[in-house]
């Protein structure tokens, strides 16, 4: 989440215990000792990776605090955040407060607060490669970026179809305005943008230089938002098809969806054509595993499906069918 700086005074209370490792320690209380192993060797994986991707090297121990709710967080770092996504928070770039992920938010899981985690190490790490703040822009692009945070990639469609007029880099960079406008979304796609366009090597030394555009060749500020919006146009509006679409459209189980595009549900109809394991997947607009609508032995003959798509965001989607080696790939809006 957004990265604020203030004076810590945070008193470790009774019952509280502490676990090191080379560069974090971590403050948990009993019921999360069975996690505390398990993410320190996850930082201290990913504190290997951001070191390197951002060429810099943290002067002193990470301190890392674990709270059995959302209210204990706030309580606990001074931070007060409605967003309903608030996992956790970096402060002062030495401290990271966390929600268990023994115990994450309704509208979490124990991956999305992993990744949450991670989050904060790199705001973290990139604040010591920077001696300049960054804009939100690209402060948070880089943390949900680097943090694979994909959900957020989801949403983009849905977002730009929503609005009016192209985004703008300005747009993103008022901290109360910052999640209403859908920042962390957009942001993931700027940096995404940056790699894809000109590279790894050039994301970093921006970063380290900011705001010296001269990385991007001549590109000024106004330049590189006019790339990034034909970027989101290309990829997220009017995208390639996916390739395996492509290849597997064929109708062999004779489909047939409808309503296409879904408002919220439509109805499959399929013809087996043989008796043996069938399964329906949902795969993002990239291709990726979304999820398992179906999975298990069906005989030959006509099937009906219910597909629910209430809680997708807009945008396109595919089904992928699969029975033995054969396989049909739908495409379907929302």
């Amino acid at each position: 989440m957004i990265r604020v700086f203030i004076i810590l005074s945070f008193i470790i209370s009774a019952g509280w215990q502490t676990r090191t490792s080379p560069h974090f320690i971590i403050h948990y209380q009993s019921p999360d000792r069975q996690v505390v192993v398990e993410l320190l060797d996850l930082l201290e994986d990913q504190y290997d990776r951001l070191t390197q991707v951002f060429e810099t090297e943290l002067t002193q121990p990470v301190n890392v605090y674990l709270h059995p709710d959302r209210s204990s967080l706030s309580k606990h770092s001074g931070i007060e955040d409605s967003s309903e996504w608030l996992v956790g928070v970096a402060i002062n770039d030495t401290h990271i407060h966390l929600i268990s992920p023994l115990n994450p938010p309704h509208n979490h899981t124990r991956e999305s607060v992993k990744k949450g985690l991670i989050h904060e190490l790199v705001h973290i790490c990139v604040a010591s490669k920077n001696v300049t703040r960054l804009p939100l822009w690209l402060n948070e692009g880089l943390a949900v970026y680097y943090a694979g945070q994909t959900e957020f990639r989801r949403e983009v469609p849905g977002v730009l179809y929503s609005r009016l007029t192209a985004p703008a880099l300005e747009e993103f960079e008022d901290p109360d305005l910052f999640e209403q406008k859908r920042g962390y979304a957009l942001s993931y796609t700027i940096v995404e943008f940056i790699i894809d366009k000109y590279g790894r090597d050039a994301l970093s030394a921006f970063v380290q230089n900011y705001p010296d555009y001269a990385f991007f060749g001549t590109m000024s500020k106004m330049q590189m938002q006019l790339e990034w919006q034909e970027y989101l146009s290309d990829n997220y509006i009017n995208p390639r098809p996916l390739q395996r679409w492509l290849d597997y459209r064929e109708n062999i189980f004779e489909t047939n969806l409808s309503p296409n595009p879904i408002i919220d549900y439509a109805r499959l109809e399929i013809f087996t054509g043989e008796d043996g394991l069938f399964t329906i997947k949902v795969l993002d607009l990239w291709g990726g595993f979304m999820q398992m609508l179906f999975q298990r032995p069906m005989i030959n003959g006509f099937h009906e499906f219910r597909i629910d798509a209430s809680n997708y965001p807009p945008g396109i989607y595919y089904l992928e069918l699969q029975q033995g080696k054969r396989t049909q790939i739908i495409r379907f809006t929302k």
